[in-house]
């Protein structure tokens, strides 16, 4: 069983690749179709520039006071954005993404100086395609978000670092 092949007899001399590759055609993989042709849809609205896997590099995050189908949304914004998730608060996490104050991450977090923010910060930065200023979205201005050595800018010049 050959992994991947033309085949002459369908006119197109396109050959296809195993399902587990995932074609981006719509031919294997798993998912629905529904699903793939919007995720697609909305690659070509705003086209992916090379910097964008790497918004969210050096940082990783937890999720709190969310249920689902939106934490999986947030979690997939964050990860395609370069971010690392956590599914609980640990040394190595950088950032919580909260609905609301007061849950026990958030108050976990902010005694142990974590910085949190609201959800809206992810989805603008992803809807956006770049990082959106953090300040108007902090809950709780902890430690440094970003593991990275040299602190990102933001669209509006500022620095995304907080004193520590």
């Amino acid at each position: 069983m050959p992994e991947s092949s033309s085949d002459p007899g369908n006119g197109k001399g396109k050959r296809s690749l195993p399902s587990w590759m995932g074609s981006g055609d719509g031919g294997g993989g798993g998912g629905s179709p529904g699903k793939k042709k919007h995720a697609e849809a909305a690659r070509e609205r705003a086209p992916t520039g090379p910097d964008f896997s790497k918004l969210l590099d050096g940082v990783v995050f937890v999720l709190s006071g969310f249920v689902n189908p939106e934490r999986g949304r947030l979690r997939s914004q964050a990860l395609d954005m370069g971010a690392v998730y956590r599914p609980d608060w640990s040394s190595d996490c950088t950032l919580l993404v909260c609905a609301f104050a007061n849950t026990p991450k958030f108050r976990q977090v902010q005694s142990e100086n974590g910085t949190i923010v609201a959800k809206e910060w992810i989805s603008e930065s992803h809807s956006q395609r770049k990082l959106v200023d953090i300040e108007p979205y902090l809950m709780h201005a902890g430690n440094p978000w970003r593991k990275n050595k040299e602190p990102a800018e933001s669209s509006q010049g500022g620095k995304f670092f907080h004193p520590t």
